[in-house]
């Protein structure tokens, strides 16, 4: 979350392989995702370039970026997990865990996915956090730092079978604050080489607390559809990039059978309670892990003065890519997939 975005944001297991699967959609009861002010966006058909444009935004395959969807159910408590990933590690080799944003999905990360599958840096394992994307669990409601540090332990323990490679974090905004603690757990000690967080600090997260609340409240609730819902997150900078647009947007959509609309999975004005703790603390965390450490920003005034402080001591590799909104990896994929490939080479070669 960032106040230049929001002004516009042995396991059961079942796999599928990118041959046998397409887009998906989720149908859901209105009563769990609504929101008290309700407004669908609907843009104009009348163009008559309505059906060119029909086309430009409609979603793509999840099977274009990675090699394998899979769906990891935790034993002890029954919540079902949902991955993607590529170019699984070698046993020497390393994988890069992507952690997303809130409201987002693991498809937040596909097109950077494609680009370091294609640059040959390593493996991708890209996870819906509970509330988000297709996994389901028993409390989606339940956002807190400890819950959601713990889903990924038990997913990673599961999905590697306990023995787990060499990681690079890598966090997006919600997904960064989520990082820093994930690289704390006990059974990844020794297997975190490297962490970056991508426009995660706790002093803007802090300062566009109400901006983001503002964005959330005002954002269209329904879509009348996939199409739709994708030629309002572009137009309105929420993602530049077309392409990434298509296939990660869909994925935070759910279709409303009572009202044939498709609204949002993740219920932000639930999980207000948390905004704040999921950044607490976040900036004197990361500079404190001894792994090496890379920011990667839209805009240099995201350094609090922890990071700035951090930053001229050396601490961490920072790059600013000023060209970008708030969703760096959609926005520019080949330039976070060259400064994560740059980053992993200088900590492992």
């Amino acid at each position: 979350m960032s106040e230049e975005d929001t002004n516009f944001q042995k396991p059961l297991s079942h796999k599928k392989s990118s041959s046998n699967s397409s887009t998906s959609s989720h149908t859901s009861n209105s009563s769990n995702s609504s929101h008290s002010s309700h407004t669908t966006y609907s843009s104009s058909s009348d163009s008559p370039n309505s059906l060119n444009s029909f086309s430009l935004y409609s979603p793509l395959n999840w099977t274009n970026y990675f090699d394998e969807e899979k769906f990891i159910e935790i034993p002890s408590t029954g919540d079902i997990f949902h991955l993607y990933s590529c170019n699984p590690p070698l046993k020497d080799g390393i994988v890069f865990l992507c952690l997303h944003g809130a409201s987002h999905s693991a498809l937040s990360w596909a097109t950077t996915a494609k680009e370091i599958k294609a640059l040959k840096s390593g493996g991708v394992l890209a996870i819906d956090f509970r509330g988000h994307g297709q996994t389901k669990t028993k409390d989606d409601t339940d956002l807190s730092v400890n819950t959601l540090v713990n889903d990924i332990g038990h997913v990673l323990n599961l999905f590697f079978n306990s023995v787990i490679p060499q990681i690079v974090i890598v966090g997006h905004s919600m997904g960064g604050g989520i990082a820093v603690k994930v690289a704390r757990l006990s059974i990844l000690k020794e297997k975190i080489k490297a962490i970056c967080l991508i426009e995660a600090s706790e002093g803007a997260a802090v300062r566009s607390l109400k901006v983001t609340k503002t964005f959330f409240d005002n954002r269209p609730q329904s879509f009348t559809s996939l199409e739709e819902a994708i030629k309002w997150s572009n137009q309105a900078g929420v993602v530049r990039n077309i392409e990434s647009a298509r296939v990660s947007v869909p994925s935070q959509l759910i279709h409303d059978s009572s009202s044939n609309y498709y609204i949002w999975r993740t219920n932000m004005s639930l999980s207000e309670p948390y905004w704040l703790s999921w950044f607490q603390g976040l900036s004197t965390s990361f500079l404190s892990l001894s792994c090496p450490k890379m920011l990667i920003f839209a805009n240099q005034d995201r350094l609090d003065i922890n990071l700035i402080t951090g930053q001229m001591q050396g601490k961490f590799l920072l790059h600013i890519f000023s060209d970008c909104s708030h969703t760096i990896q959609e926005d520019q994929p080949l330039k976070t997939a060259i400064a994560l490939t740059e980053f992993s080479q200088k900590c492992f070669f």
